[in-house]
This record gives structure tokens, C-alpha cells and sequence, in this order.
């Protein structure tokens, strides 16, 4: 994701989000919840199943509910699975993404050709190395470990492999 945003998907029932705010709410009575009995604010967004809503980490809902195609909420939760499934995201946010569940940090060269490589495919969360072997057979792009925690990704010439 990297854009310092949480993603919220609902996948059962629904849920009431509200953004915080430092002061009281004004349709709350003095114990603390509204008519109905309920803790609400006047910002509240209601999400259900089937669909997400994109947060700030400061606490405010950044874009409108949108709805969200089945089979892109089990690419979005694959990694519960221990997999993440790609669907032609950029070489960038699908290594960000793998980030996430590893303990290396991938960059990519100065390369604009790496900006134009899309990633579609499933991939385990853990399998760095058969990952690389993905990204030099099949989009000619090799690596170097720059340390131990950071691999640079490069634009391989045709006659080299890992």
C-alpha cells in the first residue's frame, strides 16, 4: 500500500466508522452515547459486506465507501492464507506488499522500465528466493542484496540469471 492509509474490507455483517475527533460530539447526551443509545458521531460511515473503505492513520476516512468485487477481497486477505495474490499491480506496490511479510526491504533501480512491469500471479508470503526466481525468468529482472535486510532489483541484461 505505502500510502500511510489503513484498508478496511468487510467481510461479514457491518461496521460504523467513525473519525476522532478531540471534542464531545454534539448529538451526544451527558453519558455519552446518542438517543439511541449508541455511540455514535456526526461522522460516522457505515460499511458492509462486500465493501471498504480506506482510513488514515490519524483517524480520517480518506475516500468514500466503494464496493469490492469478490474476487478482490480474496486477493486483498490472501495472506491469511500464507500466499498474496497479484493482479497486475506495479513492481512497486507488489514488492512494498511483500515487504509486509518478510524481514527484507526491496528498491528498485533507477530503471523506467521497472516502472512498467506489472505483477500478477500468487506468490508465498515467505519464499523470497522463489520469488526472484519469478522475477528473472519471467520479467527479465535480477537483484542485488545490498545487505542483509535490503535487496535492489534491476533490469537484467538478456544473457544474465541468477
Amino acid at each position: 500500500m505505502g500510502k500511510k492509509q489503513i484498508e478496511l474490507i468487510v467481510t461479514d455483517g457491518k461496521v460504523l466508522v467513525a473519525e476522532q475527533t478531540s471534542s464531545q460530539p454534539s448529538n451526544l447526551q451527558k453519558n455519552g452515547t446518542n438517543k439511541l443509545g449508541k455511540f455514535l458521531s456526526n461522522n460516522s460511515t457505515a460499511v458492509s459486506k462486500g465493501e471498504k473503505l480506506d482510513l488514515s492513520f490519524k483517524g480520517k476516512i480518506a475516500k468514500h465507501v466503494e464496493k469490492v468485487d469478490p474476487i478482490d477481497v480474496a486477493a486483498s486477505l490472501s495472506w491469511r492464507k500464507g500466499s498474496l495474490i497479484f493482479r497486475g499491480e506495479s513492481l512497486a506496490d507488489a514488492m512494498a506488499e511483500i515487504s509486509r511479510y518478510t524481514n527484507i526491504d526491496f528498491e528498485l533501480s533507477d530503471d523506467e522500465r521497472l516502472t512498467r512491469v506489472q505483477v500478477a500471479g500468487m506468490f508465498k508470503t515467505g519464499d523470497v528466493k522463489g520469488l526472484l526466481e519469478v522475477l528473472n525468468n519471467n520479467f527479465n529482472i535480477s537483484y542485488e542484496r545490498i545487505s542483509p535486510d535490503k535487496i535492489r532489483l534491476n533490469y537484467a541484461d538478456p544473457s544474465a540469471s541468477i
